[in-house]
């Protein structure tokens, strides 16, 4: 990954992929895995909504028809910020990661709570503990195999910050802002196995200037996808010129997958209640889409447009897993057909590695 793709600047392949709805009426679902058997683990961080504050839940379904076999974790609390940022943010529950080389299936899921300290769990089907702890919002999490240790990443300290057991929180990484002056806002990690580098989507932060644009002060094809290597600390831009991306992962042929959570913002949402009407509220309904980079080739091709803010991807064979649907549930939003109900979903593409 030494040359830098240009997202703004390159000429992108329409390759659309076959897809197909796998479960709808999720909560916030984001961070994705897979059991041994090859089902379908899902974090859905809650609905968002203030009289049903503690929905953040973990549900193990089937891979291949959505259905829900049953939950490995649930009663967590959903906080919604459309107070302090006037837009769809629902913090609570966002990332599971498996643990690996351990005799019976672990996992570990990250979940933010600014009241009581957020937290890294460990899961198994048998129970669940705290086995971190932190201040602020831990987003994704990661294991670097040649580190022994996990790595998480703060959106709203710019922090990639490092966890081994019985040991303080260590900063690796404070990440610097980006080329306008925003913060870096990084959203998603994941470990390359190519380059033993730590790979971060940073979102690109809000602008503060103009309190008539809160909620939408963002600029476009600020985005950016960077390689942080650990031990020397590092950082190169490998992918940049995007617009607000979001969740990353590594094919089967190595080309590096990225959604982009809209096309642009609009339509703020009022801090003190939830209109009747469908509005935005912030982000662009169902215009995110799905990319494709190939490094050795340079070359870039969009797998997938309309997306309703995706945030996470996952993989299993020759299948592409995104989830989306961003916000407080039930509210009414903009659809390219009319409008609907806001609603948690996860979309299977087919590739074809």
């Amino acid at each position: 990954m030494k040359t830098v793709i240009h997202i703004d600047k390159t000429e992108i392949t329409q390759q659309p992929l076959a897809s197909q709805i796998l479960c709808r009426n999720l909560l916030n679902p984001r961070g994705m895995t897979f059991n041994e058997n090859g089902d379908l683990i899902v974090v859905e961080a809650g609905s968002g909504q203030e009289t049903i504050s503690h929905n953040g839940k973990v549900t193990v379904r089937d891979k291949d028809t959505g259905e829900l076999k049953h939950n490995l974790l649930s009663g967590l609390t959903a906080m919604n910020m459309q107070p302090k940022m006037c837009r769809d943010e629902i913090m609570g529950l966002s990332d599971i990661i498996n643990v690996t080389n351990t005799e019976q299936e672990q996992w570990l899921v990250s979940f933010t709570d600014y009241i009581h300290g957020s937290k890294v769990f460990h899961l198994t089907e048998a129970g669940t503990e705290p086995l971190f702890e932190t201040q602020g919002n831990i987003n994704s999490l990661c294991f670097h195999p040649q580190q022994e240790a996990w790595y998480g990443i703060k959106p709203d300290t710019n922090q990639v910050i490092e966890f081994r057991l019985n040991q303080k929180e260590k900063v690796v990484c404070a990440l610097p802002t980006l080329d306008q002056g925003q913060e870096a806002v990084p959203v998603n990690v994941i470990y390359c196995h190519d380059n033993d580098r730590l790979l971060i989507s940073l979102f690109s932060g809000e602008f503060q200037t103009d309190s008539n644009k809160q909620g939408v002060n963002f600029l476009k094809q600020q985005g950016k996808i960077v390689a942080l290597d650990v031990g020397s600390g590092a950082l190169t831009t490998v992918v940049e010129g995007l617009t607000l991306p979001t969740g990353i992962a590594i094919d089967q042929t190595g080309n590096l997958l990225i959604t982009e959570l809209c096309k642009t913002t609009l339509e703020p949402l009022p801090r003190d209640h939830i209109p009747d009407r469908a509005i935005h509220g912030g982000y662009q309904r169902f215009s995110g889409r799905l990319l494709s980079v190939d490094f050795a080739n340079k070359k870039v091709k969009e797998l997938a447009s309309q997306l309703d803010t995706p945030s996470n991807i996952a993989i299993l064979g020759s299948n592409i897993y995104v989830s989306q649907g961003m916000g407080a549930h039930g509210r009414r939003i903009p659809h390219p057909d009319g409008e609907r109900a806001l609603d948690g979903f996860i979309q299977i593409f087919q590739g074809n590695f």
